[in-house]
C-alpha cells in the first residue's frame, strides 16, 4: 500500500497554547501541575497540587492538551492532561491541529527519543538548561497525511501500552501478596503451631530468638569510593547500591574497581551487606544476602557472616519486612544515620529451625523470581514500543533552519 506522507515541523501540527487565568474560582480550576508532578517517559499525570494549598502558576491547560517540561528535557517529562488546570511557566501546552494529525498521537510524537534528543540540543544554560517552543517547533515530523493510518499506528502503540500496563499490574499484586505472606510467615511461621511471647511479641513455640552476635560475625567494608569505580577488574558493591540497585538478595553484582585486593575487604557468597550510614534511619534498616563469591565492599557497609544457625536470605528478608521498624530504632544520628557493628550484634531476630528457614526461603525466593520476570517483559514491551515509536513517527533528527 502506498502511503502518502506529510513531512513538516512540529508547529505545522500542534499549537503552543498560552491563554492564562487570572480568577481560579470564574475559570473553575482547583489543581495545578508543576514539573515535579510530572514523571520521566511517562504519559500519565498521577500527582498534582491543589489550588487552596497556593500557587502561582497561571498558564491553562485543558484535557487533551500536551504537557511538556521545557527545562531541563533529558529528564523526559510530557503527559497527557486529562483535567482543567494550571500549570508552571516551564511547562509547554501543546494541542494538536486536527485537521492534520488525531490528537491521541501529539503526544506520542513528544514523548519518543528523537524529540527529546532534539529538545536537548536545542536547551541553553547551565545549571538549568531549558529548550522553548521557538526552538522545538521546528523538530522535524513525518506523520500518514491519511488519518485512519494514523489511527492504525496509535491503535498499535496502544495494544502495547495495555501489555505493559498488565505486567506492572501483574508485578505489583504478586509484591502485594508477596509482603502479605512474609508477614504471615515471619510473626506465625510456616505451618500452624503454637506461640508463645518472646522479645519479638509473639512467634512459634519452636522458634528462638538470638542475638546477630550469637549467630554470625561483623566486619566492615573500606577502600572504594564511587570514584574508584572503572570498567572492568574485581567486582564490588558501594553502599549506595544497597539502596538503588540491590534488594533483599544480590545474583549479580554490576560495578567493577581495580583497587588492589591489599587495601580492600572481601565478602563471599552467603554474607549478608547492611548499610553503616544513610540519610534516613528507615533507610539504613536493609540487608542483601549476596549469592556472589569474591566481592569487595565499599566503606560504610556492614558485612555479616553467618553461622550455619541461620540462613542468610532468610535473614535479610526477615530484616527488610517484620524487622525493619525494629532495626530503624537503633539507627544512630540527626542529620545522617548510623548502624554500627557493635550495635547490629545485639539485634535479636527470630530463629527458625535450619530446614524450615530454607523452606521459608524457598517460598519466597519464588515469588521474588516471579516479580524479576514480570519486570524483565515489562522492559522488553518498552524496548517494542519505542521501535515502533521511533520508526513510524521519528524521522532522522536535525535542527531545521
Amino acid at each position: 500500500m502506498t502511503i502518502n506522507w506529510f513531512e513538516g515541523v512540529l508547529k505545522d501540527v500542534c499549537e503552543n497554547k498560552t491563554k492564562t487565568c487570572k480568577d481560579y474560582e470564574a475559570e473553575n480550576i482547583d489543581k495545578f501541575v508543576g514539573l515535579e508532578h510530572l514523571k520521566p517517559e511517562d504519559l500519565k499525570i498521577s500527582s498534582w497540587g491543589l489550588i487552596e494549598e497556593g500557587t502561582t502558576f497561571t498558564k491553562i491547560f485543558y484535557p487533551g492538551q500536551v504537557l511538556f517540561g521545557k527545562r531541563r528535557s533529558y529528564q523526559k517529562k510530557a503527559a497527557i492532561a486529562e483535567f482543567k488546570g494550571v500549570c508552571s511557566g516551564d511547562i509547554l501546552v501543546l494541542e494538536a491541529k486536527k485537521d492534520i494529525i488525531i490528537p491521541g498521537l501529539l503526544p506520542y510524537i513528544i514523548q519518543n527519543d528523537g524529540f527529546f534528543d532534539f529538545a536537548v540540543g536545542t536547551s541553553s544554560g547551565s545549571l538549568s538548561p531549558r529548550t522553548s517552543w521557538k526552538h522545538i517547533s521546528q523538530y522535524k515530523i513525518k506523520i500518514p497525511k491519511d488519518q485512519h493510518i494514523q489511527k492504525e499506528i496509535l491503535a498499535k502503540i496502544k495494544k502495547v501500552e495495555e501489555a505493559i500496563s498488565l505486567k506492572e499490574q501483574l508485578k505489583c499484586t504478586t509484591e502485594t501478596y508477596k509482603n502479605v505472606l512474609m508477614r504471615q510467615i515471619f510473626l506465625k511461621g510456616l505451618y500452624t503451631a503454637k506461640l508463645k511471647e518472646s522479645l519479638l511479641g509473639e512467634i512459634p513455640i519452636h522458634w528462638e530468638v538470638k542475638k546477630l552476635k550469637q549467630l554470625g560475625t561483623f566486619k566492615k567494608g573500606k577502600g572504594i569510593a564511587k570514584k574508584d569505580l572503572s570498567g572492568d577488574g574485581y567486582s564490588c558493591v558501594l553502599y549506595g547500591e544497597l539502596y538503588t540497585r540491590y534488594d533483599s538478595v544480590i545474583e549479580k553484582v554490576f560495578s567493577k574497581t581495580q583497587v588492589p585486593l591489599s587495601k580492600t575487604i572481601t565478602a563471599n557468597k552467603g554474607d549478608v551487606l547492611l548499610p553503616s550510614s544513610g540519610e534516613t534511619a528507615f533507610d539504613i534498616a536493609c540487608a542483601s544476602a549476596l549469592l556472589v563469591d569474591n566481592v569487595l565492599i565499599g566503606g560504610d557497609i556492614n558485612i555479616f557472616r553467618p553461622s550455619a544457625e541461620i540462613d542468610s536470605l532468610f535473614l535479610s528478608y526477615a530484616i527488610n519486612s517484620v524487622l525493619k521498624n525494629r532495626l530503624s530504632g537503633l539507627a544512630q544520628g540527626s542529620s545522617v544515620y548510623h548502624l554500627y557493628g557493635e550495635t547490629l550484634g545485639n539485634f535479636n531476630v527470630m530463629v527458625p529451625p535450619i530446614e524450615e528457614q530454607r523452606k521459608i526461603v524457598t517460598l519466597i525466593y519464588s515469588l521474588d523470581r516471579q516479580i524479576q520476570r514480570y519486570k524483565e517483559e515489562k522492559q522488553t514491551l518498552i524496548s517494542i514500543k519505542t521501535v515502533v515509536q521511533n520508526k513510524l513517527l521519528s524521522p532522522t533528527v536535525e535542527v531545521a533552519t
